[in-house]
């Protein structure tokens, strides 16, 4: 058999042990025959060699994912000093960080009798339910007037800056004449969270609290502040079925590399199909152009005007031998409406 670690391939089995001879002195991997030295013992050929292998290999795995967990960035790590932000890696370490490990990432001594009395239990906790109103634009979506379907989507599409000094950014919708913004959960880090509409009624930069965010499936809930009741919003297709492959239309505000963001930017494209998989949750995959800074942006069905998804990742043309993996891009994933319920406690009333 053989023990793989990341591109590393060790190979063992009991056939590559001789049984007429010890090696002395020899190197792990040494072919050098001047090493050995024949003793004319037999070497049992149990699975005790194969099971010490293994072990070695567990234990350098271990070490490695170790290493690795302290340099977690959680949700609300961007306004916290390095200092911090090692307590924390420690305190939320899942092998619990040993004496080394804090020593390498400075962690401060005083804090480290308190840490080893600290237990966080798992919570799960269902979110409450938020019922927003539905909001019909099925008419003028069918009715292909592009000028009209345009200024309702730019009524309605946002910008969302978070972390420090506003350096975490995504987009949004509106989805209630209550001030409620549909995103996704990885553009939300820190306490404070703005929103911004460039351009319609609702033009104008306002602070926003969480309603509800939910990291596992990266979709969230926000409540913009001061918000002037709108007169337009997208209604959640929380029971639509989608099809493949389905007219789809995006707003959101992709960056253009240094060159600043396309604030608003439209773009269309089609469902490829409905159930895949990310990380063991439900996704949609659409053939449509997406950068970064588009997540959190809608997923709308063109013929209706209902949200059908939320924009969670993007996928850029690559080629990796390596990997085996060619895409040519232009391909995004998506929460599927159908879980926001489960996911986020939203449902639509009519």
């Amino acid at each position: 058999g053989a023990v793989i670690f990341g591109k590393k391939e060790e190979p063992f089995s009991s056939s590559s042990v001789e049984t007429d001879f010890v090696r002395i002195g020899a190197k792990f991997k040494d072919r050098n025959v001047n090493y050995r030295r024949n003793d004319g013992i037999d070497i049992s050929l149990s699975g005790d060699s194969a099971w010490e292998h293994l072990e070695k290999v567990q234990k350098a795995v271990l070490n490695t994912v170790a290493k690795q967990s302290m340099r977690i960035i959680y949700g609300d790590g961007a306004e916290l000093s390095t200092t911090e932000k090692a307590i924390i890696a420690t305190v939320m370490h899942p092998f619990g960080a040993d004496g080394k490990l804090m020593d390498d990432n400075n962690v401060p001594e005083w804090t480290r009798p308190s840490i080893n009395l600290i237990s966080l239990p798992e919570i799960k906790g269902n979110p409450p339910i938020t019922s927003v109103q539905e909001h019909s634009l099925k008419g003028v979506f069918s009715g292909g007037d592009k000028n009209k379907i345009i200024g309702i989507l730019k009524d309605v599409a946002c910008q969302i800056r978070s972390g420090l000094n506003g350096s975490v950014s995504g987009s949004g919708a509106l989805i209630s004449d209550e001030g409620l913004i549909l995103t996704c959960a990885h553009v939300l880090s820190g306490s404070r969270i703005q929103v911004i509409f460039g351009e319609g009624e609702n033009k104008g930069t306002y602070n926003a609290k969480p309603v509800f965010i939910n990291d596992r499936t990266d979709v969230a809930l926000l409540k913009v502040d001061g918000l002037k009741k709108p007169t337009k919003w997208l209604t959640v297709a929380s029971g639509r079925k989608m099809k493949v492959p389905e007219k789809i239309i995006t707003i959101g505000n992709p960056s253009l590399g240094g060159k600043g963001i396309a604030q608003n930017a439209i773009t269309e494209g089609v469902i490829s199909t409905t159930q895949t998989s990310k990380y063991g949750q439900e996704r949609i995959v659409a053939n449509i152009t997406i950068a970064s800074g588009s997540s959190g942006s809608p997923l709308i069905a063109a013929d209706t005007g209902e949200i059908i998804g939320v924009v969670t990742a993007v996928l850029g043309p690559k080629l990796d031998k390596d990997e085996g993996f060619a895409s040519s891009g232009f391909f995004c994933l998506a929460a599927p409406s159908t879980k926001f319920k489960e996911w986020i406690g939203l449902e639509s009333r009519e």
